[in-house]
């Protein structure tokens, strides 16, 4: 049998690892709050390090190209005014031909409807845009898909 000594011996020793456990699970609490920070510190350097390739890509782009338009996403597109199209769209979402017939005009010094629309029946067919067709008029913009590889080309997606 346990004398009275080891009795209160084994009650100390309890006592403090139930303090050790305490003080190890405020150590736990201190440490996760500790390290929120530095999380997030490292969260937003991989954003930073994203958009300093975007840039950096922005100005590889324009070292290889001359330019930084986004019709370089279509290389396909051989003619300057489907490709000036592109720009305006992209510059202006939601034109009808009318209004990208006189953009193109202010650009280029000439533009008929029946140019901007059949060129834009391409675009429409090659998926580069859009049709919104709303009860009064049509509209014409980029498709997101295209806008969305346009971000990626950028690095800003």
């Amino acid at each position: 049998m346990a004398s009275k000594d080891e009795k209160k011996e084994d009650a100390d020793i309890r006592e403090e690892l139930r303090d050790i456990s305490e003080k190890m699970a405020s150590l736990e609490n201190t440490m996760g709050d500790i390290s929120k920070p530095y999380g997030e510190f490292a969260e937003h350097m991989g954003r930073l390090r994203n958009i300093t390739e975007g840039y950096f890509r922005i100005i590889d782009l324009y070292r290889r190209h001359g330019h930084i338009s986004p019709d370089l996403l279509l290389p396909e597109l051989k003619d300057s005014i489907s490709k000036e199209i592109i720009n305006i769209l992209f510059e202006k979402p939601e034109l009808n031909i009318s209004q990208i017939a006189d953009l193109l005009k202010e650009r280029r010094g000439s533009a008929s409807r029946k140019t901007v629309r059949e060129k834009l029946a391409f675009l429409v067919d090659v998926g580069a845009v859009e049709v919104l067709d709303d009860k009064k008029t049509k509209r014409y913009a980029i498709t997101q898909e295209l806008a969305d590889r346009w971000l990626k080309i950028l690095g800003l997606s």
